[in-house]
């Protein structure tokens, strides 16, 4: 990743605030989606689990 998006105080505000009112902050995304999983990095967030995604094209 050549540059971190301007998204992590953001990101880290909502949590703070999603922690204030009670509520666990919750960060999913699909293993190929690099953007997100280096912001959730970034603002210390680590993988719990993993699992498998299928897509299907239906057209």
């Amino acid at each position: 990743m050549s540059q971190l998006p301007r998204s992590p105080p953001l990101v880290i505000h909502l949590c703070k605030r999603c922690v204030e009112k009670g509520i666990s902050p919750y960060w999913d995304c699909s293993p190929d989606n690099t953007g997100s999983i280096g912001v959730a990095k970034t603002i210390g967030l680590s993988s719990s689990f993993d699992y498998k995604i299928f897509w299907y094209n239906l057209t």
